[in-house]
């Protein structure tokens, strides 16, 4: 019409000044972000593109910026043995004695916290029963009121045949009372090694508990990648093994094929 401004005149100057404006507070945004500390660059951040998408519809709001705090570390594995470890076998050996169950089904239920570990004290316990009968019985020590025969095997076995009870945290009056003793049962298994005339600790489990573990067989896959079938077999004969041709002739250090 006559008179009035072109459309395209009308349209350019708001998307002009609009840009122009857009840039300018961008700019300035910018600059303010550049002067504040760095854990506050995600609250500035926000607000820039909050105001920027307001004044121009063609800036997208970037992506929230987040700070991952990296992973403590964990702390090393304690070395000291804890008590529960000696409460768990105390009590499966006590319940071994008592026929209440097996051995290794006891030891793998919920409430035993080292399994592993606690499979291992008890069955060298029960293997060693004999002696830490006899070891206990020279000491003159009896089960009291402060201590049971279960816990008194138990942490004898570990006195004389395991760790020594060494470093045990938060130690029981029956484990005081037994420390306390050392000497005594010590001096005792001394005595019972000269009468036996032997001289590893092994020598005084029952022949037929050591027989018996011998005589456990063990299977081997070769890995015919690594090794041939008979090289494998040469090896085994070279370190005093001996090849048998059914399991039946199976003895100690012999080995047969499938």
């Amino acid at each position: 019409f006559p008179g009035s401004t072109p459309p395209t005149q009308r349209r350019a100057e708001p998307h002009h000044t609009s840009g122009h404006t857009c840039r300018q507070r961008t700019a300035r945004h910018h600059a303010s972000v550049r002067a504040v500390p760095v854990d506050r660059v995600h609250e500035h951040s926000f607000s820039l593109s909050a105001h920027a998408c307001h004044s121009h519809p063609r800036i997208s709001a970037p992506a929230p910026i987040t700070h991952h705090s990296p992973p403590l570390p964990r702390p090393p594995p304690s070395p000291h043995p804890p008590m529960a470890l000696f409460s768990d076998a105390v009590r499966i050996v006590d319940r071994v004695w008592a026929r209440a169950g097996s051995v290794k089904d006891m030891c793998l239920r919920d409430e035993v916290a080292n399994k592993r570990l606690t499979y291992a004290v008890v069955c060298q316990t029960l293997k060693y029963s004999n002696t830490l009968d006899e070891v206990i019985r020279r000491a003159k020590f009896k089960p009291n009121t402060i201590v049971s025969k279960a816990e008194l095997h138990v942490y004898v076995y570990d006195l004389l045949f395991g760790d020594g009870l060494k470093d045990v945290r938060k130690k029981t009056p029956g484990l005081k009372l037994v420390l306390g003793n050392r000497h005594k049962f010590e001096n005792a298994l001394k005595q019972i090694k000269a009468k036996l005339g032997v001289e590893t600790d092994e020598e005084l489990i029952p022949k037929h508990l050591r027989d018996y573990e011998s005589l456990i067989p063990r299977y081997v896959r070769v890995n015919t990648l690594a090794i041939s079938v008979a090289d494998a077999i040469t090896k085994l004969e070279s370190n005093g093994f001996k090849l048998v041709n059914s399991v039946e002739e199976l003895e100690k250090r012999a080995f047969c094929r499938d």
